[in-house]
């Protein structure tokens, strides 16, 4: 994938010129409470994630990006976006990282549907899934406005997580929905319909 934009956005996939800034955010008290249960993520952890993606998209077609906010005559860095292969094979697991400041503002939600349409139509997976840290009242209801349905909680990296599904049928009518709303003028996507619906499923199904 390469860079994409919409309404108020500018999303690239991340890579070494990225680090500092995502050191950065990950540097952010109020993200090591929200994501990292309280814990600081070092320089190499950063690192180690930028690996992580570049090899992601090498391999699988899809990983992180890097989210830039329209505004003034520089875009302004406000977080990471991206789907990482899970540990079952037939889903991918959503993650979105955001500077406080910019959460609440349905920036992660915009992000969210560039990379995760993008990913269900380049790969072959059956369900996107998602954790959410408990106490993240902000990301619960992002995942619930992108159409996931919340399945139960679970631990995940030593915190109580809030599980979420969608199954690639559902990703496909959301993106459907999202052309209609989008293509009448330009789409949020760059895509034509005719392009984004070749891009799903096994003979011509989504599912």
């Amino acid at each position: 994938m390469g860079k994409r934009e919409t309404k108020n956005l500018i999303l690239t996939p991340i890579h070494w010129d990225h680090e500092a800034q995502m050191v950065g955010l990950y540097d952010e008290r109020s993200v090591q409470e929200r994501i990292c249960a309280n814990m600081p993520v070092t320089k190499w952890e950063v690192r180690s994630l930028i690996v992580e993606s570049k090899r992601l998209w090498e391999v699988e077609k899809c990983g992180y990006c890097s989210i830039y906010e329209k505004a003034g005559r520089a875009p302004v860095f406000v977080g990471i976006c991206g789907v990482r292969v899970d540990e079952k094979p037939d889903q991918l697991e959503l993650r979105c990282v955001l500077h406080q400041r910019n959460t609440g503002r349905g920036l992660g939600l915009e992000a969210a549907r560039v990379v995760v349409f993008e990913a269900f139509r380049r790969v072959e997976r059956d369900r996107l899934v998602a954790f959410v840290p408990h106490r993240n009242e902000r990301a619960t209801r992002a995942a619930l406005a992108f159409g996931m349905r919340y399945v139960d909680e679970r631990l995940r990296n030593g915190m109580r997580a809030r599980y979420f599904e969608m199954s690639r049928k559902e990703i496909a009518a959301a993106a459907a929905m999202a052309l209609e709303d989008e293509c009448r003028a330009k789409s949020i996507l760059g895509w034509r319909g005719t392009e984004f619906n070749a891009g799903y499923g096994r003979n011509s199904s989504v599912e």
